[in-house]
This record gives C-alpha cells, sequence and structure tokens, in this order.
C-alpha cells in the first residue's frame, strides 16, 4: 500500500458522488466522532433487521474519522465486532467512534451503535488503524 492516499468523493460510507453509497455525514470532531443516519430495508440481511456487513462499515468509518487528523488518515490493520442486539430497519442509530490510543504511526479505536435517545449497546468494535498520510 502507498503510504500516501488521496482523498476523494467515491467512498461507499460518506462520499458524496457515489450513486449507491450511504452518504452519512461524520460529525464531531477530534477523537470522538458518531454518525446518525437511518438505515431503510435496503440494507438488510433478515426481514426487518440490518445486515450486521452494514453496521461493521459505519463503525469502520466512525473509528477511522476518530484516529485521522487532518494529516494522517487511519487504514483498518485489525477489526473485531460484537452484536449485541438486533438492529431494526427504519430506526435511526447513532454510531459513536472514539480514539483510545496513539502511538506512533498505529492507533486503536472503540465504536458502538444505540438507537437515537436510548443508550443500549445493540453493537460495538474495537479496531487496529495504520495511520497514512493523505492529500
Amino acid at each position: 500500500m502507498s503510504e500516501i492516499l488521496e482523498r476523494g468523493n467515491n467512498c461507499f460510507v460518506c462520499g458524496e458522488k457515489n450513486p449507491i453509497g450511504l452518504k452519512v455525514k461524520v460529525e464531531g470532531s477530534g477523537p470522538e466522532r458518531f454518525i446518525k443516519v437511518r438505515l431503510d430495508s435496503n440494507y438488510e440481511g433478515y426481514e426487518g433487521i440490518i445486515h450486521g456487513g452494514i453496521l461493521v462499515t459505519l463503525m469502520d468509518e466512525v473509528m477511522a474519522y476518530a484516529v485521522s487528523d487532518g494529516i494522517n488518515w487511519g487504514v483498518t490493520a485489525s477489526i473485531e465486532a460484537k452484536f449485541r442486539k438486533k438492529v431494526e430497519s427504519g430506526k435511526t442509530v447513532i454510531v459513536w467512534g472514539k480514539l483510545i490510543e496513539r502511538s506512533g504511526s498505529w492507533a486503536k479505536a472503540e465504536a458502538r451503535i444505540t438507537y437515537e435517545g436510548d443508550d443500549t449497546i445493540l453493537a460495538e468494535a474495537k479496531a487496529l488503524f495504520k495511520l497514512v498520510s493523505i492529500k
């Protein structure tokens, strides 16, 4: 992998120009970020339940933003997810991400998903990121 990444607008999660993407906005600043999103039936794995891969993708994205500092971007080296409860389609969820540790060119982060207005954890993840330069 090149040690310099070029930013674009075609990211599946946050890219504004991706016609099949989620087009979410990552909010917050610094080491704590969040995404507020309502996922419809297009993202289901089972009837009425959001696919776990979509949930992991959202947690990965919010953690990447949390570890990034504007000069370096977090590229996922490893990720571990745990699903606590089903996430129903049509409900608004908050995907929370937080930088836990940065050491040299590596960073660790955690994420969790809750329904809006409810602190019950539906899914959570931990990840290790390689920090690379962006242009």
